[in-house]
């Protein structure tokens, strides 16, 4: 390094050191950006500042996770700086170069060259369609004692890798691994990594022979041998995150660890960061320990705020919501975004169930999603939605009353629902807790949008046996897990008082059941009345304006709370289709009751639209 930047990164931290009490996260967002912009700028490697960062700011009192979410922003934030007479070598480890020997591969990958002799690797040359290549030779042994071969070629050239033997899946590093008596296996991306890794006492594996889910023969061996806890720590580009998803349906107890480095750098580079705290610190990142310090930085707020703005004006939005394809409830709650909870609020018989599918179905084309059916079965889930789908009444796919027409579109919708990856929680009246812990995990795994919770009055809470104390305690973790996930949630749920008693039987926002924590906690409430279930019931008054108003077929919603725009508590009339499913009202021109509360009546003229011709 140059006397300059020696001087650039004591000053730095000298400051950091030195920064008081609730500006230190400023600071070391500032000296970050600041380092990081000679990285950038190939002055200095990123092994040589980020370690002594991330010490001076845990001395400062900084908690991990709040470090890692700083510096991945500053890393992002940075621009290069130039400085005239540096090294202008690239920064980031990559693979595709050619190595000089054995010494200067080990260099690479953070070690010195004894570490790869000791693994068993040996500088050789290998003829490859005629042409001798200058390699790395290393062998492996399956687990029936079978010897494999092979060559990682030194010249840049592809293929990088070769075997004689072809490329039967092995895993690499397994037994030695198993020696150290681990509290954790780490799968990382192939052999060279795991050599590096082990050397700091990362108990790294590796499947050798291809970054794909793993074979039928290894996850056998790997299960035989080891039922504890596994890191996932693949590379963050395109092939690690396809690979890393392929793993985790693979083995329950694994969880991917984000190592934060560029999609080029892997499991080596990141021992090459923290040599001997390498395991502790991914056991660290794999935990996420609340930081100390609860508070965060304006800075940091006004920048991520900054980026968000960047890509709404370049037109490159990453949180988009979702549409219900319902025009105009999606008009009124302005899509259903991310971090926030919706609830549907109604009574026994105003079809919560069938509106939850009627949001569903839209949502599942747009993007993977978790569903909690508290009340039904999996199965029964889907033929709700096959029914929305093809406009058939569930009852006549429960009862399998089909002709021949309707069987062939049940079948169509059956074979397109086959792609979709969403996950059905599979358990009638679970506990918040458990769906939370099973919603973080596939929502990890699918990178999943949304979830619906179907209904919230029948989740139950750990502990808490009372109504009031239930619902609360459901409320609240739910809010938890939109908040920590960014999740879009959706959620029906029963109203707590007999609305048959009542003589306005439209919900109220505060009628949730069990307590107040569910209108308090939603970001969204949304109330739904199907009039006609009274009339059939004989529980409303002749002369009641809604039974001419609100016939067989029509219902209505209002947003009667919103968070973050204003609820106007407008009619939206709906087109209810028992077992099947809601759509906009069809009339053009419809006239509103008049005196309803505790909404001013004014319906807003639509058209119908059929989502499922729109999806098609």
């Amino acid at each position: 390094m140059s006397e300059y930047v020696d001087t650039a990164i004591s000053n730095e931290i000298a400051d950091l050191r030195a920064a008081r009490e609730g500006g230190r996260n400023a600071q070391l967002f500032k000296s970050a950006c600041a380092l990081y912009g000679l990285v950038k700028g190939n002055a200095v490697e990123r092994t040589a500042i980020q370690p002594t960062l991330e010490q001076t700011a845990k001395q400062a009192g900084l908690g991990a996770s709040e470090i890692q979410k700083t510096l991945t922003s500053a890393w992002e934030t940075a621009t290069p700086r130039a400085v005239n007479g540096t090294d202008k070598s690239p920064t980031a480890t990559t693979s595709k170069r050619v190595y000089k020997d054995l010494a200067d591969y080990a260099q690479a990958h953070g070690v010195e060259a004894n570490v790869y002799v000791q693994g068993g690797w040996e500088w050789s040359y290998h003829t490859y369609e005629g042409q001798q290549r200058p390699c790395l030779k290393y062998t492996m042994q399956d687990r029936t004692g079978k010897t494999w071969t092979r060559y990682r070629f030194m010249d840049g050239e592809k293929p990088p890798f070769v075997s004689e033997y072809g490329y039967k899946p092995i895993w690499y590093g397994l037994d030695r691994a198993l020696l150290k008596q681990p509290k954790v296996l780490v799968i990382c991306n192939g052999a060279p990594s795991v050599v590096a890794a082990q050397h700091w006492d990362v108990p790294a594996i590796a499947q050798e022979g291809g970054e794909n889910a793993l074979s039928e023969s290894n996850l056998e061996e790997l299960q035989a041998k080891w039922s504890g806890p596994i890191y996932i720590c693949l590379e963050a580009d395109k092939q690690g995150n396809q690979t890393a998803a392929k793993l985790l349906e693979q083995l329950p107890n694994a969880k991917r660890v984000n190592l934060n480095l560029t999609g080029s750098q892997d499991l080596a580079d990141f021992c090459k960061l923290y040599q001997k705290d390498s395991l502790s610190e991914l056991h660290q990142r794999a935990q996420l320990p609340p930081s100390d310090d609860v508070s965060v930085s304006i800075q940091v707020l006004a920048v991520d705020g900054q980026r968000e703005l960047e890509a709404v004006r370049s037109g490159k939005v990453t949180e988009l919501g979702l549409l219900s394809h319902i025009p105009a409830l999606d008009k009124a709650v302005g899509s259903f975004l991310p971090h926030r909870m919706h609830s549907i609020l109604g009574a026994t018989g105003m079809g919560k169930t069938t509106l939850a599918v009627s949001i569903a179905m839209p949502f599942l084309w747009q993007a993977p999603g978790l569903m909690v059916s508290t009340e039904t079965p999996p199965a029964f889930w889907l033929k709700k939605m096959l029914a929305y789908m093809t406009q058939i009444p569930v009852h006549k796919i429960i009862e399998g009353t089909l002709t021949a027409a309707e069987l062939t579109k049940v079948a169509n919708a059956q074979e397109r629902l086959k792609a979709s990856q969403s996950r059905v929680y599979d358990g009638m009246s679970p506990e918040i807790g458990a769906v939370v812990e099973w919603a973080k995990r596939w929502q990890d795994k699918l990178h999943a949008r949304w979830i619906l919770f179907d209904s919230l009055s029948r989740l139950k809470a750990k502990g808490k046996h009372g109504i009031f104390d239930r619902t609360s305690e459901v409320a609240d973790q739910i809010q938890d897990l939109v908040r920590d996930t960014g999740l879009i949630a959706v959620g029906t749920a029963q109203v707590g008082r007999k609305m048959d008693e009542r003589g306005t039987k439209i919900p109220r926002i505060t009628d949730g059941k069990g307590s107040g924590a569910i209108e308090e906690n939603s970001d969204v409430v949304i109330p739904l009345y199907y009039h006609h279930y009274y009339v059939t019931k004989k529980l409303v008054k002749a002369d009641d304006p809604l039974n001419e108003e609100m016939p067989e077929g029509k219902a209505m919603i209002y947003v009667g709370k919103h968070r973050y725009r204003y609820a106007d508590e407008k009619c939206i009339w709906l087109q209810f289709r028992g077992g099947i499913g809601f759509y906009g009202w069809p009339e053009k021109i419809v006239s509103g009751p008049k005196n309803v509360m505790p909404m001013t009546p004014t319906p807003q003229p639509q058209a119908d639209v059929d989502m499922w011709a729109v999806e098609r």
